[in-house]
């Protein structure tokens, strides 16, 4: 049976990733401490535009500045409509990029591995999921089925990067493939890759200034780092995946945009998501061929119609959903209704909510990929 992995920001918070409604909390925390360097004044940009730009605009309405999500959406569409509380109009497209560097810079700064000894290790929850990923595909790749794969809304790569620590490929689901030499030769030594669609883009993703394409970079940025310069490196290690694409060049040999390829969770995707069609068709697809769907550490905020409809009008199909299931930690359980909502009556059968944390979930995850 086929089964889809729907992936949310509580996924990656035991990796250190700040969740929506803190990230900009924890990024002025880091501020603070000279945490950004030479990115700091675009740091400070997008930490006015939250916490002074948009005063006015409180009076009237409401906007959660303090939620990266909706402050990422409300810049997106106040450069397109060119205002912004109280902030000069000529400055926005460079608020546009600013909130980019803001949201890679501190996925950087606040996500970790851990090494131990020669070893470094994927992520709690992330590492059982590769493994029984693994065990999945080892039992049912030989008869060709591709039974797992996953749809995430989250920028950073801590879900890659457990795959190929497993030894497995992964499949982004762009046309263009990996730029950085050692990341490609890697995937073209893989029998099997899995797809990793990636909705509102990746930290590892970039635009060719020549080609407008879209191409991944890396995944695994310490793959080329001997063992023993290992064994020099800290115990916790980051992953600056998004940093190093200034590094790098498109295929063509022309340079790739520093900035990685992000896009807000609002209506207005389409219009900002030149190169991810590709992705979102994927997306679709898997949803109407899935058999299980596993959401973690997701809860479908309001602000994302787009994932809504991308479900109802993907998971048309013949194809019975037999399990949906949701992980969504401790404090979760507002979604839960959400969730009730979103499935129809044939789909609600199969609904099942647990409030466990993405490490603690092996259980219910080894169940589903079991049939």
């Amino acid at each position: 049976m086929k089964t889809v992995f729907i992936l949310g920001a509580g996924a990656s918070a035991e990796a250190g990733a700040p969740l929506m409604g803190d990230f900009i909390a924890r990024a002025k925390k880091l501020h603070a401490v000279d945490g950004f360097g030479q990115e700091r004044a675009q740091i400070q940009d997008v930490l006015d535009a939250a916490y002074k730009d948009l005063k006015p605009v409180q009076v009237k309405s409401s906007i959660a500045y303090h939620n990266i999500e909706e402050l990422f959406s409300a810049i997106d569409m106040g450069a397109m409509l060119n205002v912004f509380g109280s902030r000069d109009p000529s400055t926005l497209q460079a608020l546009q990029t600013a909130v980019r560097v803001f949201i890679y810079r501190t996925i950087e700064e606040t996500v970790r591995l851990t090494r131990v000894g020669q070893r470094i290790e994927s992520p709690k929850g992330y590492a059982t999921l590769a493994e029984l990923t693994l065990e999945k595909i080892k039992r049912t790749a030989r008869y060709g089925h591709k039974d797992v794969s996953f749809i995430t809304f989250n920028y950073d790569t801590c879900l890659e990067f457990a795959l190929v620590r497993a030894g497995l490929g992964v499949d982004y689901g762009l046309d263009e493939p990996f730029v950085c030499e050692h990341e490609a030769r890697y995937q073209a030594g893989r029998q099997v890759a899995i797809p990793v669609l990636k909705l509102h883009g990746s930290i590892n993703w970039a635009q060719c200034l020549q080609c407008n394409v879209v191409a991944p970079t890396e995944i695994d940025f310490w793959r080329p780092v001997s063992f023993m310069d290992v064994l020099d490196q800290p115990k916790s290690l980051p992953l600056p995946v998004g940093t190093h694409i200034a590094k790098l060049q498109h295929r063509c040999g022309s340079k790739l945009d520093p900035v990685p390829v992000i896009v807000p969770p609002t209506w207005n995707k389409a219009a900002n998501g030149d190169g991810l069609q590709s992705v979102w068709k994927r997306a679709a697809q898997e949803l109407g061929s899935a058999d299980n769907i596993v959401v973690i550490g997701y809860s479908m905020p309001v602000t994302d119609t787009f994932f809504k409809y991308l479900f109802a009008l993907g998971s048309d199909s013949d194809v019975h959903l037999e399990k949906f299931v949701v992980i969504n930690g401790t404090e979760g359980g507002q979604s839960e209704q959400r969730f009730k909502d979103l499935l129809g009556p044939m789909s609600a059968k199969a609904f099942r909510y647990h409030s466990f944390v993405f490490s603690g979930a092996r259980k219910v995850i080894e169940e589903v990929l079991a049939a």
